[in-house]
């Protein structure tokens, strides 16, 4: 009997000792801390090679193809971190380490992997390539109602000069709830949201962003109208693929129903693209609207996608209104 109580104090004491290795950390804003245009985030950055990334949010050097990027989802820290973990490690790689941390009363945990990488444009250059090693880390960082992802990569051959620098940048994070924020000032367009029915609702894949009738993410509203942006950053030169892109944008193999009403080409602030009106029924039996715009620069292009059961012709003339305010920064 004495032997089962000392093995059941010892379980206990064991389940104590792995919760108290749990770190805690009450990060605040330093002269060192750089906040992120748009964001409620400030981060101490690895080194002065790194800068404000202009493609995604968080910091990036072009250079060495190293950068750290930051995530945002409605969703509790519990629920993202099964979801994550169960690609921990990655396929192509090994876990160095992971830990658990505290960070300013948010629960967080941090790994660290070495990845053998090939990019989508290696493979197809050459479908034979060994890719690359790289260092991945990931923390993620929540609480019951939100989860802040962030990922950062280097060259594994940088490993023994950045391995410390990032760490330590990732542990500097803070979150700021209560910063009141413009989060279309981190954004390289614009709308004129107050002239619309339209408003902000959530950036998202980092560059982009939603708008819908409540402004909330995910709406609240009986009308499900959404409004969203994205940018794929590469150019698109030849005209017959800017148009053949524009359709497919709403059309798809799930939509066999798809009727195409409208193929426009349009100039808004000096920007040309390519404007497609559609309907459909959709699984609900609904004639849904499906509008796209797409609009081409030198560098990249901006693609807008948006949808509505109800009222639709009236919604085509939200849409087109407030396509035609689209303006780069």
């Amino acid at each position: 009997m004495n032997k089962i109580i000392l093995l059941f104090i010892i379980a206990i004491a064991t389940i104590y000792n792995v919760k108290a290795q749990v770190t805690k950390i009450d990060n605040k804003i330093t002269e060192k801390h750089t906040e992120i245009t748009g964001t409620k985030y400030s981060m101490i950055k690895p080194d002065s090679s790194f800068t404000i990334s202009s493609n995604f949010t968080g910091f990036e050097n072009k250079k060495l193809e190293a950068g750290i990027n930051i995530n945002q989802v409605p969703l509790p820290f519990e629920q993202i971190l099964q979801m994550i973990s169960k690609d921990i490690p990655p396929e192509n790689g090994k876990l160095v380490f992971e830990k658990d941390y505290i960070i300013n009363g948010n629960k967080t945990k941090f790994y660290k992997t070495d990845v053998v990488h090939i990019s989508a444009i290696e493979n197809i250059a050459d479908p034979e390539s060994e890719g690359h090693a790289i260092i991945g880390l990931i923390m993620i960082y929540g609480n019951d109602s939100l989860s802040i992802i962030i990922s950062g990569r280097y060259p594994s051959s940088k490993d023994a000069e950045f391995s410390e620098k990032f760490i330590k940048s990732f542990l500097s994070f803070i979150y700021d709830d209560d910063k009141t924020i413009d989060p279309m000032e981190g954004l390289s367009f614009n709308f004129d949201i107050d002239k619309s029915e339209l408003k902000f609702a959530s950036t998202i894949l980092q560059t982009g962003a939603i708008f819908n009738l409540d402004g909330k993410f995910p709406s609240q509203s009986e009308d499900k109208t959404s409004y969203m942006v994205m940018i794929m950053q590469f150019p698109i030169e030849d005209k017959e693929e800017q148009r053949k892109l524009a359709i497919e944008v709403i059309k798809s193999p799930l939509r066999k129903s798809m009727e195409i009403k409208e193929v426009n080409e349009i100039e808004v602030n000096g920007i040309a693209g390519i404007e497609v009106v559609g309907y459909w029924q959709n699984k609900k039996g609904e004639n849904e609207l499906q509008y796209s715009a797409s609009f081409y620069t030198p560098e990249k292009y901006y693609v807008i996608r948006a949808n509505s059961t109800v009222a639709p012709e009236e919604k085509l003339k939200l849409f087109k209104e407030f396509t035609r305010t689209f303006k780069l920064k």
